[in-house]
This record gives structure tokens, C-alpha cells and sequence, in this order.
């Protein structure tokens, strides 16, 4: 995740964009697996949007602005990188061991990955399941301490 992040920041475009949008901060990092790249995404308070930068291997694309998707008229909290301890391996392979334990038959799908500040900087781990299940744990970035965990089904999502 670094250093496709170092890339971005390292970009033309990144810095040109960055350059006019001083104010604008680092909200979450975000993997989907099986695709390998990550995406960055910036929250700019002024708009109160969000600018997506997508690193491909050596190329850095970005998105145009997006709006957010939050219950209220909160800003979105910056993602301090610096209290990161519990590096993007590690956090999987924590969740893996707690999948691996309690939950055994789940055989996983796919998985989405988020670094966020959700109070303080947490792994927010998805696991979509064959067994038509959702899988989510939290990680505390700092201490690799497990906040919360929650098995749901998809079928509790489909629309009425």
C-alpha cells in the first residue's frame, strides 16, 4: 500500500491536483482483492467531495469528483498514517486467523480491504462468502486488536 502510495504522491498529476487543493486531506485507502490496485481517496472539505486516485502498476489515474455517501453533515475524519502499526498483511492475516477459526465454512469470494479513521484508524475487512454470506471485521490499525466482527447474509440486503 506504501508504495503505491508514494507513486501517487511522486505523480505529476497527484501534485498538480494537490497544489490546488491544499485543505484536501487523506481519507481512506481502499483494495478490492483480485484487481491489485489500490485506491486513495482525498476528502476535500471545501466541496465536501471526495477525489479518488487509482494507482495501476506505475500509472495513476484520477477519478473526477464524487459525492459522499454519509448520514449527516459530518466531514470525514483524516487518516493519519503515522498511527498505523498493523501493516496491510498483518491486518489480513488477522482476520484470516479469526475467519479460519470461527467460521470455518465460509470460503471466501472476494475481499474488500479499507483503511479508514472510523474514531481512530481501523482495517475495515470484508469477506464475501459462497455461502451467500458477508463477513466483516474491524482491526484496530494501531494494536491489531479486533473491535468488532459481524456475520450477516446477503440475502439480508436484496431490495423489497
Amino acid at each position: 500500500m506504501l508504495s503505491s502510495l508514494s507513486k501517487l504522491e511522486n505523480s505529476k498529476e497527484y501534485k498538480s491536483w494537490k497544489n490546488d487543493n491544499k485543505n484536501s486531506y487523506l481519507c481512506s485507502c481502499f483494495y478490492l482483492d483480485g484487481e491489485g490496485d489500490w485506491q486513495f481517496d482525498f476528502y476535500l472539505p471545501k466541496k465536501d467531495k471526495i477525489k479518488t486516485f487509482i494507482v495501476e502498476n506505475n500509472e495513476v489515474k484520477g477519478l473526477v469528483d464524487s459525492k459522499i455517501f454519509k448520514k449527516d453533515d459530518s466531514v470525514l475524519k483524516k487518516l493519519d498514517l503515522n498511527k498505523v502499526k498493523v501493516t496491510f498483511e498483518n491486518a489480513v492475516d488477522i482476520v484470516d486467523e479469526l475467519k479460519n477459526s470461527k467460521y470455518k465454512n465460509e470460503n471466501i469470494i472476494k475481499r474488500i480491504i479499507i483503511l479508514q479513521n472510523i474514531d481512530k484508524e481501523v482495517w475495515n475487512i470484508t469477506y464475501l462468502t459462497s455461502n451467500f454470506n458477508i463477513l466483516n471485521i474491524k482491526v484496530d490499525a494501531s494494536s491489531g486488536k479486533v473491535l468488532s466482527e459481524k456475520l450477516d447474509s446477503v440475502m439480508r440486503f436484496k431490495a423489497s
